[in-house]
């Protein structure tokens, strides 16, 4: 759910106290991957969260996947930040190592390798990476570089759709996981480095037309390519597809939409995710005029043109995008709101003789229960979700692929994902 927001006038007076004080402050600024999670003594699943301080005071915290802006303070030992939605991290930062409390649990982070420990400059901060002052060099290495190979722990994972377009001005476009992202690049030599709108660094080498390097969490490769970036992008007049939330106001506050989308079937079926959450829907288009229903009959209206559906849902103001297909959808295209078979081997887990055991023993279940049973095994979850979280997942195969059988389309969902276990 979206978090309740302090008064304007609290967040004001947190948010000058902590830039004046940034500036006083040793430049602490680079990207913290958490190492540790705890609430009450019990430890939690923290591989997904990660702060980003900028040396100006201000940065990015993701919780529960979702990505917060912050302003941080640094006063000795005695490190501090405040995100957008008032929520305080009070705590420590030593050698490298921050942590405190925040929302209730206590985190640690530790610095990746780009974080340092100089003194913060006098004038007045660029954004980061900053640009070459060799523009043939950039433009001579602009253009499109296709993924070729994506790692993550030892495991290899399909990469086709990513991609890195680099403009000669040093910004440019990285999509990964089907959904571009704008980002600012730089290169000295052959170091490489990318920072995203979402504040995810990407630290490593372009040389004789391949960059590596460590973008969220994975281990890329890409090659240059003389294609141009995958399609989908360009608005093709055609009405049912994906479209990517990309901005999300209330009450004049943003917040954070990197995992928010809709599918509009042609059909006229839909699936809206929304807050961690996928809602079976409905669409209709009158002209310009756009109506999505969901199953708890929760309205969403605007309008649809252009590929922008620019609409009102639950007091929130939203502005989509249409993009690629959901990455979820890659699972079974053919079958996409269409429903999958009992068992969906995509992490091949099985031999053909368990695959179709499992089978007869889940139509034997359904047909005496009146309630779908369904097996589906991933090599990484994060591959068809966007938000990363397994609760979400399940919904968006339930939902988007239409599971369940009766009026209530009642199942039973089990999912595993392979990349996050032992």
């Amino acid at each position: 759910m979206k978090r309740n927001v302090f008064t304007l006038a609290l967040a004001l007076l947190l948010c000058l106290a902590l830039s004046a004080a940034a500036f006083a402050a040793p430049d602490i600024s680079g990207r913290y991957h958490a190492t540790s999670c705890k609430k009450d003594g019990v430890a939690y699943s923290y591989e997904d969260e990660y702060l980003v301080l900028n040396a100006d005071g201000t940065g990015k915290v993701t919780f529960g996947g979702t990505l917060y802006d912050i302003d941080w303070k640094l006063s000795g030992s005695d490190f501090s930040f405040v995100d957008e939605d008032g929520y305080e991290m009070e705590g420590s930062y030593k050698s490298g190592v921050i942590s405190g409390s925040y929302a209730g649990y206590d985190f640690t982070y530790e610095a990746d390798a780009a974080a340092t420990t100089t003194p913060a400059p006098a004038a007045t901060p660029t954004p980061a990476p900053a640009a070459s002052t060799d523009s043939a060099d950039y433009g001579a290495v602009a253009g499109v570089y296709k993924a070729v190979s994506c790692v993550r722990d030892g495991s290899s994972y399909t990469c086709e759709e990513d991609a890195i377009e680099l403009d000669a001005d040093g910004t440019g476009t990285i999509v990964f996981n089907g959904k571009p992202y704008s980002m600012e690049w730089s290169l000295k030599g052959e170091s490489f480095a990318l920072a995203d709108e979402d504040g995810d660094i990407m630290e490593g080498t372009l040389s004789g037309g391949t960059i590596t390097g460590r973008y969220a969490g994975y281990d890329y490769v890409f090659e240059r390519s003389e294609e141009a970036l995958p399609a989908g992008w360009v608005d093709d007049g055609v009405i049912p597809g994906t479209y990517y939330a990309e901005r999300c106001t209330q009450n004049g506050n943003s917040y954070s939409v990197s995992d928010e989308y809709i599918v509009l079937n042609e059909d006229g079926s839909a699936m809206l995710v929304y807050s961690g959450c996928a809602f079976p829907s409905s669409w209709q288009l009158s002209g310009d005029s756009f109506t999505l229903r969901d199953n708890l009959s929760s309205v969403m209206t605007g309008t649809l043109s252009g590929g922008t559906i620019e609409c009102e849902y639950r007091t929130y103001q939203y502005a989509y995008r249409k993009g690629q297909p959901a990455p979820v959808v890659s699972l079974a295209p053919e079958n996409w709101n269409g429903g999958l078979p009992w068992v969906t081997d995509q992490a091949n887990l099985l031999s053909a003789d368990e695959e179709s055991r499992l089978s007869s023993e889940a139509q034997a279940l359904a047909s005496e229960y009146g309630c779908g049973v369904y097996i589906v095994t991933l090599d990484d979850m994060r591959k068809f979700s966007l938000n990363g979280g397994v609760e979400c997942c399940a919904e968006e195969i339930r939902v988007g692929y239409d599971l369940g059988l009766g009026s209530g389309n009642d199942c039973i969902l089990l999912l595993m994902s392979m990349a996050d276990r032992s």
